[in-house]
């Protein structure tokens, strides 16, 4: 079964592009932390994977207009595998690996989600010297 549910950040602004058909795809890395991160970060390795993504169409256009770098997202889809030539060096074949997401899941934003909750507070509104009483 080829099938990837990971859970992650955007790692880099969006940019939605056309191919030559027309069709809208969308490109991004996806940032998901390694289990042992504190160990990792401690002997001076990488904490964090990033996953090559690609979302094609509606999927692309929600993605872009819904979140925006270091957002947390959950992507499903499948794993895919291509090759291609090297464009300047014709000996060379590079193989790249990414996930065809088709489907997201939203999540909540621990950044957005202060900036709300410290907007909801009484002491935002109203000072206790404005207090007629």
């Amino acid at each position: 079964m080829n099938a990837f549910h990971g859970i992650g950040r955007i790692a880099n602004d969006l940019s939605l592009q056309k191919t030559a058909n027309g069709k809208t795809v969308l490109h991004f890395n996806l940032a998901i932390d390694k289990r042992n991160k504190k160990k990792l970060q401690e002997a001076n390795q990488p904490a964090v994977n990033y996953i090559p993504c690609v979302a094609w169409e509606a999927t692309a256009n929600i993605i872009s207009q819904y979140f925006q770098k270091g957002d947390g997202i959950g992507i499903s889809g499948t794993i895919d595998t291509r090759s291609y030539q090297h464009p300047k060096h014709d000996d060379v074949k590079v193989y790249v690996t990414e996930i065809l997401v088709d489907g997201i899941d939203f999540l909540p934003n621990k950044n957005k989600q202060e900036k709300q909750e410290q907007l909801n507070t009484v002491d935002d509104y109203v000072q206790p010297d404005d207090l007629p009483f």
